[in-house]
């Protein structure tokens, strides 16, 4: 059983900028691996809150799941973003998770703030979320992959949820720079080649 803590609410509803909130968890390592399609595997942590059942995104970069000690309990930091979906009268709200600090005591296993390419502090911003099929070329996935993984791009598949224009996301300075210097690069080969 988990025990929560929820510390901080952040809001502008009016101009449809989703809530966030920063929660506190104690809970053991209990993972299920997921599957899209079959094609794409990844882990979800799998915890009870106030009486929920919560399902957590496992981020690639964190701490392999099998490292983890299944016996052991770890302070997970979670910053949860408000979601609202227009069902019935009132609507519907639910909070979706995200991994931002993973602690086994004092130790810092975990931090989803700090870019994993360039070892920075990043800024947490609003960002519009990017509808429609993402198709980029191959040196754009190779450039973003090794030198903007944190430009703050964010995906929000094929189906435009008007209620959900826009999303809370990490953005790192030296991600943004090295982008922006690609598509210029990338201009100017247009340009004269």
């Amino acid at each position: 059983m988990a025990a929560v803590t929820a510390t901080m609410l952040v809001s502008c509803a009016t101009t449809k900028i989703p809530k966030e909130r920063h929660v506190t968890v104690q809970t053991k390592a209990n993972f299920k691996q997921q599957s899209i399609g079959g094609a794409h595997s990844y882990y979800t942590l799998e915890i009870k809150s106030d009486g929920d059942d919560l399902s957590i995104y496992w981020p690639p970069d964190a701490p392999k799941p099998r490292s983890l000690n299944k016996n052991r309990s770890y302070t997970l930091e979670l910053l949860e973003e408000e979601h609202r979906m227009p069902i019935g009268d009132d609507g519907f709200i639910y909070w979706s998770p995200e991994l931002l600090r993973l602690t086994d005591g004092d130790r810092l296993l975990y931090d989803a703030s700090m870019c994993r390419l360039h070892g920075i502090k990043m800024n947490r911003v609003v960002v519009p979320i990017a509808y429609g099929l993402y198709m980029p070329d191959r040196n754009y996935s190779r450039a973003e992959e090794s030198a903007f993984p944190n430009a703050g791009v964010v995906l929000g598949g094929c189906c435009v949820d008007t209620e959900r224009p826009t999303t809370h996301t990490w953005v790192c300075p030296t991600c943004l720079a090295n982008k922006s210097r690609w598509e210029e690069q990338r201009k100017e080969q247009k340009t004269n080649g």
